[in-house]
């Protein structure tokens, strides 16, 4: 059997209700984890703090807190992590994510049968707290050819929802310091320094998607990160020149439109509709 860490940040802005649910959905697994560690991005509000205080005296599960004196981000947050793990791998998840109960079991499996695969992850399942009777799927690209194809297009791992190996992630030079796309910007050095990756092909995370969601995913602010990241993959050989200026343009109109456009554009043209609680099938369609 694996043993692996799981792999935390928190930051003052989360609701301490649904860290709470994140933290109870990595405890009741088929697959316990051999220790959780959490890192407290930035001082955080008292009520986040009891989760933490009442999770670390009620489990037998290895709590590792790192306290960060300032909010420094998610990507530096998860570099300064990943290296506090104690074991060789590491899984992902968001602190308001809840992970399926059986997502540790399948992704250790996997890894056990295939330990030559250095980042796998999966599907997700985006819901929102006001409609749960309406979700949405976000399929990725399964084997790894087809992942390392996608990613010219977009990110083909769901970051949240990832396992992979410590030795690997520090090898290609860990997480940068960006504050959004963190995750596309290192799975670009790890399509780059030709790992191997995986997508397992079934739901292995409900991820909360909030009203304001799509509205992050617009302004000027938004659309440098996406000039940054068709920047790096011109200068790592993924994509050519004219690839670079299409994508840029394209993410960029999306970026620009009004926000009632731009969510209608995410949810009806890149990711599948379903019904709440309803197992997605196995197949390679590549919804996003």
């Amino acid at each position: 059997m694996i043993n692996f860490s799981v792999l935390i940040p928190v930051y003052y802005k989360e609701r301490a209700e649904y860290f709470k649910q994140t933290l109870e959905s990595v405890i009741n697994q088929t697959v316990i984890p051999s220790e959780i560690v959490i890192v407290k991005d930035g001082k955080l509000t008292e009520a986040l703090e009891n989760v933490i205080e009442e999770f670390i005296n009620n489990t037998k599960i290895k709590i590792k807190i790192i306290p960060l004196i300032e909010n420094v981000g998610a990507g530096k947050a998860l570099a300064i992590g990943i290296k506090e793990c104690s074991y060789e791998y590491i899984a992902r998840i968001d602190s308001d994510d809840i992970a399926v109960n059986n997502r540790f079991e399948l992704q250790t499996t996997f890894l056990e049968e295939n330990p030559e695969f250095d980042i796998i992850s999966g599907y997700i399942e985006e819901f929102n707290e006001k409609s749960l009777q309406k979700t949405y799927i976000r399929k990725v690209p399964v084997t790894d050819s087809e992942i390392k194809k996608y990613i010219k297009y977009r990110s083909p791992l769901n970051h949240s929802a990832a396992m992979y190996k410590k030795e690997s992630i520090l090898k290609i030079g860990n997480y940068g310091n960006l504050r959004k796309m963190e995750d596309y910007d290192l799975w670009i050095r790890a399509v780059k320094n030709n790992l191997k990756l995986y997508n397992i092909p079934e739901i292995l995370l409900k991820v909360r998607v909030e009203n304001n969601t799509y509205k992050k995913r617009g302004g000027l602010k938004y659309i440098k990160i996406i000039v940054y990241i068709q920047n790096r993959l011109k200068a790592n050989g993924i994509i050519s020149t004219k690839e670079q200026i299409k994508n840029t343009i394209f993410r960029s109109l999306v970026a620009i439109m009004p926000y009632g456009l731009r969510k209608y554009v995410y949810l009806k043209f890149l990711r599948k509709e379903t019904t709440y609680g309803t197992k997605n099938n196995s197949n390679n369609e590549c919804i996003q």
